[in-house]
């Protein structure tokens, strides 16, 4: 981006790469390969790419991952790359005439990342070039723009039909995997978490990127694709943390040790919590469908009316688990999780200790920060929350984040029964 760092740190520098080759081959070898990079006919295997750095003809990047509550589900990240292309190189072309120069296209793998002084590297996107778009401009520089998707994106657009069909028993991982051969994509490009929740039968047929989040539903996990190009189902503890463990961070204005945000979110809105959980499972058409579980919070009815959240199409076999997801999902979105911080903006530009808190963070670890911050009116709110989505901004001269957060207390594991008092649900129900 114009130089090996931002202009107003030497903490870190952002960093571009293009991958030369394929990582998501079936049989390991890559689907494209270019003379230039190696002898004329060779091929590129194995499961990582080439990477070929370009971060000094790089504009800006635009990076989202949404994701609003700890209960919904990841979407596909995506991001929009600006470039400089005085040369052309960046023409989305299949080969080009100067030697050395990367040939560009779409289909390419791409990650965009910073590096830290002394943390090293630190990924924020990883994924793969699905539009080339140069602009000519006689007055200023020619530039190109890419849009990428990350590995769900990739994967998820992919269809499958009938697939063999599933009896129930199933374990859930083994749906997964059984899902992702059908794409087909690399076992070894995959994250896959050994649970032990058994599905009804279901039909496997119909875009990947909703099977793939429907399995995670049902055993109350979550499905994503990682920084490092990894397809990852996670089960349904991966947020959980002990009472008392410390958070990554503090996000705050009361201490000027805190990382301060430029600004941040409180909303209080009843159209953002639940206090009617209703779950089913969608069972074959040879069975007789059963009754809906439903789960109430009492106490907030009373406050705030019935707000429901409906899921009638879940694969989750034992009635165990379906009243513990339904359970956590009504104490995750519940009346006690208002009010709540729902977004919080970092600024690079803050000083060193907000660059080394933004170098970090992430949703998939997942990030959990104290935030404690002062209100105009004197009052304090001080709660932990998890990171849920992230919106950065990237250019030479700035780096800025919006975090959308949730609060993570109810993944709290412990002896405390902090919620009873709100919304008449205890941790315990769901956290052993």
């Amino acid at each position: 981006m114009n130089g090996p760092a931002f202009s107003f740190t030497s903490r870190v520098r952002p960093v571009i790469e293009i991958g030369i080759g394929a990582a998501n081959v079936p049989t390991g070898l890559a689907l494209w390969d270019d003379a230039r990079w190696d002898d004329p006919g060779a091929l590129w295997a194995g499961d990582e790419p080439a990477w070929h750095e370009v971060t000094c003809d790089g504009i800006s990047a635009l990076i989202r991952r949404d994701r609003a509550r700890n209960t919904d589900r990841f979407t596909p990240a995506e991001c929009t790359i600006e470039v400089e292309n005085i040369t052309g190189w960046a023409d989305g072309t299949s080969s080009a005439d100067v030697p050395g120069e990367l040939s560009l296209r779409p289909g390419r793998p791409i990650r965009v990342g910073v590096t830290h002084v002394t943390l090293g590297t630190f990924w924020r996107f990883r994924g793969t070039i699905d539009s080339v778009t140069p602009k000519y401009d006689a007055e200023e520089t020619d530039t190109s723009t890419f849009v990428c998707t990350d590995v769900l994106g990739e994967v998820g657009r992919a269809k499958v039909t009938e697939l063999d069909p599933s009896g129930a028993g199933e374990f859930a991982h083994d749906r997964f995997d059984r899902v992702l051969d059908a794409v087909p994509w690399l076992s070894s490009k995959r994250i896959v978490a050994m649970t032990g929740t058994t599905l009804v039968a279901g039909r496997l047929d119909g875009q990947v990127e909703d099977l793939l989040g429907r399995i995670a539903d049902s055993i109350g996990g979550a499905c994503f694709g990682d920084v490092n190009g990894n397809v990852v189902l996670a089960g349904q503890e991966w947020q959980s943390y002990a009472e008392g463990a410390d958070p990554d961070g503090t996000i705050g204005n009361t201490d000027p040790s805190d990382v301060c945000p430029s600004g941040w979110l409180r909303p209080f809105d009843r159209r953002d919590i639940a206090t009617r959980v209703i779950l089913d499972r969608e069972l074959p058409a040879d069975e007789a469908p059963a009754e809906p579980l439903v789960f109430d919070d009492q106490d907030g009815q009373v406050r705030y009316g019935v707000e429901p959240f409906e899921r009638l199409d879940l694969w989750t076999e034992s009635d165990g688990r379906l009243t513990t997801i339904g359970s956590r999902i009504l104490v995750a979105r519940g009346a006690g999780t208002m009010p709540r911080i729902e977004a919080v903006s970092l600024d690079a530009a803050n000083g060193d200790s907000t660059v080394d808190l933004m170098a970090q963070m992430s949703v998939h670890k997942p990030s959990r920060y104290r935030c404690l911050l002062q209100l105009p009116r004197g009052e304090v709110f001080d709660a932990d929350h998890f990171v849920t989505g992230l919106v950065e901004t990237i250019t030479p001269d700035s780096w800025e984040i919006e975090a959308s957060m949730d609060l993570a207390t109810p993944f709290m594991v412990g002896a405390g029964a902090e919620w009873d008092e709100n919304n008449g649900w205890d941790r315990s129900m769901w956290a052993a």
